[in-house]
């Protein structure tokens, strides 16, 4: 998931990496965020993406692929800082 700079929303932009027999694209969703969710919440969140893809795009939930990748909070960066940085008060 990417953020659109003027508008500071978050972009949601399907990949299609995949074919389905007849040709047909699979779409595949990307979210990179930093680790620490939760089992139930990664589920909660491919299932409200998955929706979402069938509402605003038509696309079929059996064919959509979510992926979540976590970074560790060391390694991502925000205001010049780690969020594990920020998050411990440093």
């Amino acid at each position: 998931m990417a953020i659109d700079s003027f508008t500071g929303r978050a972009i949601l932009e399907p990949h299609y990496l995949y074919r389905m027999k007849g040709g047909r694209q699979m779409p595949v969703v990307t979210v990179q965020t930093v680790g620490g969710i939760s089992n139930e919440k990664k589920e909660e969140l491919m299932d409200r993406i998955t929706q979402a893809m069938k509402e605003v795009l038509g696309k079929n939930p059996e064919a959509t692929h979510v992926i979540i990748e976590e970074v560790p909070a060391e390694n991502w960066g925000i205001r010049g800082k780690t969020v594990a940085a920020i998050r411990s008060g440093k």
